[in-house]
């Protein structure tokens, strides 16, 4: 049964119908299916699926390659090591001065983060073995990383605060860091489990969780490219002969067609759809009279 409904496509929920009159009824299938899709997902949601540290160094060349020609130049790679050094010199000035008050945020607003020179830079490109006139590519800049000349972690929060400020936030609370988030997550589960026991608290809890959901929207088309290009993610993209190709590569076609797919494709189970594909051994038959057949009988 589940090799049928895969060859006849009928595992796919179909966005497209029509009533037995000929009635669109796109409209009610989308209302239909609305209710489970999660409009609420942050910019934040999505890095933290990215856990493969390869990935993770090439998002962030991509966010820092202005050129986009996939090489960190020294420009570049001195606005990474800038955004890194003002980051960790924030955090330091924020710890010192909690009991300083007004003189922690002064010194924090003095700070500034040293420039990368072009002796360092060319010494980062010699220890990568990359040509400092090309600049570090994802394989370079990762070796970088393995070397330990930088925290991957650390310069992979700093891209997600950086990718965070430039959307724009529905909310009316500020944006805060990664930092924060955990902070105030810990806190929160401190906070449950000193809470009693019912549904009650279970109740305070959901609506809790939903009152502080983070929805970060891009405002227009080219900030979303933008911050697909910067994770690496590819859209769903509907071809010219109206199959859907999906961002994992696959590709969804119309199940009025689904036939002739069948018959030129290939199944799940590696089993040829083509002809002549029958195996070529011929299968024994058994026969009943063996002897009277063999010629053996009276």
């Amino acid at each position: 049964v589940r090799k049928h409904m895969r060859d006849k496509r009928h595992s796919r929920i179909g966005t497209e119908a029509r009533t037995r009159r000929g009635t669109d009824s796109k409209q009610d299938l989308q209302a239909e299916l609305e209710d489970f899709y999660d409009f609420h997902g942050s910019t934040r949601e999505v890095t933290e699926r990215i856990t493969d540290p390869r990935d993770r160094v090439a998002c962030i060349l991509r966010f820092f390659d202005a050129d986009r020609d996939g090489y960190l130049n020294h420009a570049e790679l001195s606005e990474l090591w800038g955004a890194a050094s003002r980051s960790a010199s924030a955090s330091s000035a924020a710890t010192q001065g909690e009991g300083q008050g007004e003189q922690g945020e002064a010194s924090a607003e003095a700070g500034e983060a040293p420039a990368l020179s072009e002796v360092m830079y060319k010494g980062a490109c010699a220890k990568a073995g990359a040509d400092p006139e090309e600049g570090l590519d994802t394989d370079a800049l990762e070796r970088l990383y393995d070397e330990g000349l930088a925290d991957l972690d650390t310069h992979f929060k700093l891209l997600q605060d950086l990718l965070t400020q430039k959307l724009a936030s529905r909310s009316k609370k500020p944006l805060k860091s990664v930092d924060e988030k955990e902070n105030e997550d810990e806190d929160d589960d401190d906070d449950d489990d000193d809470a009693a026991e019912g549904e009650e608290s279970e109740d305070d809890d959901d609506d809790a969780d939903s009152d502080t959901t983070e929805v970060i929207e891009c405002e227009d088309e080219d900030e979303f490219d933008e911050v697909m290009r910067v994770l690496g993610l590819v859209s769903a993209e509907i071809m010219d002969n109206g199959d859907i190709r999906l961002p994992s590569g696959r590709i969804a076609i119309n199940r009025d067609v689904a036939h002739i797919w069948k018959q030129r494709g290939t199944r799940f189970t590696g089993e040829l759809v083509l002809a002549g594909s029958r195996p070529k051994e011929r299968p024994m038959f058994a026969l009943s009279n063996g002897d009277s057949c063999s010629g053996k009988g009276a």
